[in-house]
């Protein structure tokens, strides 16, 4: 009398879940490879990846038909410099302190000043965004203007200097743009 062995497919449904026990996507049915050794990578649901670096399991271990595996949302963090950055997610900001000068002639100067600030942002799976606090590029302080003397004209400014002094954005958050307009009247 002749035995013949066949091999027989072991078979394993897997179950994505997260920590708190969720299931993500639905139920894998795996067959194991010829070591009996199923990939727990090989139908990850989109946008998950596993919780622990174990990547296969043996299924001549197991003796159960479902195996629960705990996942966790990919995370992919953009910066500044990157080039594809989702829309709506803004991650520059520009603040702008303009001052307009009136002469005595009647001429009108500009002087443009400007603190640009970046962040970061960590996108999970599910579109969640976490941003980083605004951090200035440079420096987070718009330089002091000294405003020329014109003889026998005096400055109409809000606190009787010939200066517009050094000016710290404390919050890009909520920052503004801010405009300052400055002009001389006969003393």
């Amino acid at each position: 009398m002749v035995i013949n062995y066949k091999a027989v497919p072991q078979a394993l449904n897997v179950i994505y879940q997260t920590a708190d026990g969720q299931q993500v996507g639905s139920t894998a049915s795996m067959v194991a490879d010829k070591d009996g050794q199923i990939d727990l990578t090989s139908q990850l649901p989109s946008g998950y990846e596993l919780s622990t670096p174990v990547q296969k399991t043996s299924v001549s271990d197991l003796h159960v038909n479902n195996y629960y595996v705990t996942v966790k949302p990919r995370l992919k963090v953009y910066t500044s410099e990157d080039t594809d950055i989702p829309s709506g997610v803004h991650l520059t900001k520009a603040v702008n302190r303009t001052i307009n000068i009136t002469l005595p002639n009647g001429k009108h100067k500009t002087i443009n000043q400007t603190v640009n600030f970046n962040r970061m942002v960590t996108i999970d799976a599910n579109g969640n965004s976490t941003y980083t606090d605004w951090k200035a590029v440079g420096t987070d302080t718009f330089d002091g203007v000294r405003l020329p003397v014109r003889h026998g004209y005096k400055l109409v400014f809000h606190d009787g200097s010939n200066g517009i002094k050094a000016q710290q954005v404390t919050n890009a958050e909520t920052a503004n743009d801010v405009v300052i307009n400055v002009s001389y009247v006969k003393a």
